[in-house]
């Protein structure tokens, strides 16, 4: 469960879970940062962002269920189509 207020809390579980998210040059260990900076090369990767998105956001205000969705970002796309069509992990 997340907690409001704590600085990077999900970046840190993703990393302590052996999962830590791409771009995100704070939480990596070094063998996942050459993967990663390989990865940006090869895809031209221009963004200085680690990838992270909530598709769907859902909470009670004021006792009503309140939900949000949102689509991945372009760039999001773009790196996903490449990474299945040109580079093979």
């Amino acid at each position: 469960h997340t907690h409001t207020g704590r600085t990077h809390q999900i970046r840190v579980h993703m990393k302590h879970i052996g999962h830590p998210l791409f771009g995100d040059v704070r939480y990596y260990t070094k063998p996942h940062h050459v993967l990663d900076r390989e990865i940006r090369k090869q895809l031209s990767c221009t963004h200085d962002t680690f990838f992270l998105h909530a598709c769907a956001l859902s909470f009670t205000h004021n006792k009503k269920t309140l939900h949000f969705t949102a689509p991945y970002p372009q760039y999001f796309a773009h790196i996903i189509e490449t990474l299945r069509h040109k580079i093979q992990l």
